[in-house]
């Protein structure tokens, strides 16, 4: 399975939980009679609240799951991406990798009507559209460990947001959906040019208006600056003969504040998991908030990683900021030898989190026991074992190769 699809919605929790196990029952008929009541009711028992974080999909891929039901039966592109979402999970759940002819059958049918809408210009921005897009990616999570299809549709989502343009009005709904898209978009920006977002674009997609001024998704923010912070770092290397260099000494500045940030957010994350009270969490949700609060400070160290490396390529070397790195690769090994109780779908960001902690690494042995944990994730997530492919983090590190210096 992709690494990059192992995150979904960077605030894995969702925002607004139904209030109770009706609450997904959107007026459907307990005996449907007709083709959208009955992939209503199939969507709904696959969205249940209460299902195990093992296997839950609002909780692991974002909140706007729930409003789905309610919004069956008025477009195609939509019903028909549902439907293969619902297949999909079906299958997952009963042990299945990759997809069947059925799957690939509804695949085939959800794409065909996808691009149709993409031919016309005012589907092809539309809500639906956007949405039938998100439903494909999770799908695509579930039923293709290669996830040709996956980095597609992460691609078509990126294009569509931006000729939709990012700084208009949403709503919650968009909201919600644009919170889903935003970390794999975020994610393969680092890595694929093709991911061409100018700066401000990416400010304004990581903008939350759902979770509030909470740390959870404040990791997306930073790993936004990443492309440009690279870019940067590289020219003023270029440049680093020239003195005075007073670039270097502000983009030092820059990221220096930006890893206080982080570093703070990291604090507030350790610590809301490390006082975690099980008795004080509503008792069919404890293990959806445990696995949450690991695999969100995961993350969040997995980025922290990643500033460090910036700052380390301007400084030369710094003892203090890498025996910090070391620190958070330890700390994100431990996190996901405890998330694996969680596994399959629960702990799936754990997966990337495991690879910022093996890019970070500098020991071999601690590489090897990261490759280790990475091989059990994959073999039970995806019925795989692959390890660590540090190819996914190579275009990241040519932005930072001063050859052509």
């Amino acid at each position: 399975m992709s690494t990059m699809s192992a995150l979904k919605d960077p605030v894995c929790r969702p925002s607004h939980e139904p209030s109770n196990d009706q609450a997904l029952a959107v007026r459907i008929s307990p005996s449907p009679t007709n083709a959208t009541d009955r992939l209503a009711s199939a969507f709904i028992y696959r969205a249940k609240p209460d299902l195990a974080i093992n296997y839950q999909l609002a909780w692991n891929f974002g909140g706007y799951i729930w409003d789905i039901p309610a919004r069956l039966g008025r477009n195609p592109a939509v019903d028909a991406a549902a439907d293969v979402l619902v297949s999909a999970h079906a299958r997952y759940c009963a042990g299945g990798h990759g997809p069947d002819i059925a799957l690939l059958k509804k695949q085939a049918l959800s794409t065909s009507i996808l691009r149709q809408h993409l031919l016309d210009p005012a589907k092809a921005l539309s809500t639906e559209t956007l949405c039938a897009i998100a439903l494909l990616m999770t799908s695509h999570v579930l039923s293709d460990p290669l996830q040709h299809m996956y980095y597609s549709h992460v691609r078509g989502a990126a294009d569509l947001l931006k000729a939709r343009g990012l700084s208009g009005p949403r709503d919650e709904f968009e909201n919600k959906l644009i919170l889903m898209i935003r970390g794999p978009i975020i994610f393969e920006a680092l890595v694929n040019d093709k991911i061409n977002f100018t700066k401000k674009e990416l400010e304004d997609l990581v903008k939350d208006d759902i979770s509030g001024d909470l740390p959870d998704g404040r990791f997306v923010e930073y790993l936004a600056c990443v492309p440009d912070l690279t870019r940067r770092a590289k020219a003023v290397m270029q440049r680093r003969s020239v003195l005075p260099n007073p670039s270097w000494a502000n983009l030092k500045h820059e990221i220096d504040e930006m890893r206080d940030r982080s570093k703070a957010d990291i604090d507030q994350l350790r610590t809301r998991l490390q006082e975690f009270d099980p008795a004080s969490a509503p008792p069919k949700y404890i293990n959806h908030l445990h696995a949450n609060h690991l695999r969100i400070l995961s993350l969040a160290l997995g980025t922290g990683i990643v500033l460090n490396w910036i700052l380390l390529f301007l400084l030369g070397s710094d003892d203090v900021i890498s025996l910090e790195s070391a620190e958070w690769v330890e700390e994100i090994i431990l996190l996901a030898e405890i998330a694996t109780q969680y596994r399959p779908l629960g702990s799936l960001a754990m997966i990337m989190g495991l690879h910022f902690a093996w890019f970070g690494a500098t020991e071999t042995g601690t590489k090897q026991r990261i490759n280790a944990l990475i091989r059990t994730y994959e073999r039970v997530c995806t019925g795989e074992e692959n390890d660590c492919r540090m190819t996914m983090f190579e275009p990241l590190m040519n932005r930072l190769s001063l050859e052509e210096a």
